[in-house]
C-alpha cells in the first residue's frame, strides 16, 4: 500500500510541475492548490476525458512568436506568417 501512496505522490507532483510553467489564468487549480487526492482525482478524470494526451508537453510557441525584433524571414520560414 505504502508503494501506491508514493505512485500517487509522484504523479501529482508531475503534474504540479506541468501547471507551474503556465500562466495562472490556464493552470488547473484542482491540480495546482488542492492536497494530493483531490489533485490525483482531478487527474484520473482529465485522463478518462483525454487519455494519454494528458502527458504530452505544454506548447510554449505562442509566446516566442510575439517577438517584434523576430526577421520577416524567420516568421515565414518558421510558418508564423
Amino acid at each position: 500500500m505504502e508503494q501506491h501512496l508514493k505512485i500517487k505522490k509522484e504523479l501529482v507532483q508531475y503534474f504540479k510541475n506541468k501547471q507551474r510553467v503556465l500562466p495562472i489564468e490556464s493552470k488547473n487549480i484542482s491540480i495546482y492548490n488542492k492536497n494530493i487526492e483531490t489533485a490525483y482525482l482531478e487527474i484520473v478524470n482529465l485522463y478518462n476525458t483525454n487519455g494519454l494526451a494528458i502527458f504530452k508537453a505544454y506548447s510554449r510557441s505562442n509566446e516566442n512568436n510575439n517577438d517584434p525584433f523576430w526577421h520577416v524571414e524567420l516568421k515565414v520560414t518558421m510558418g508564423l506568417l
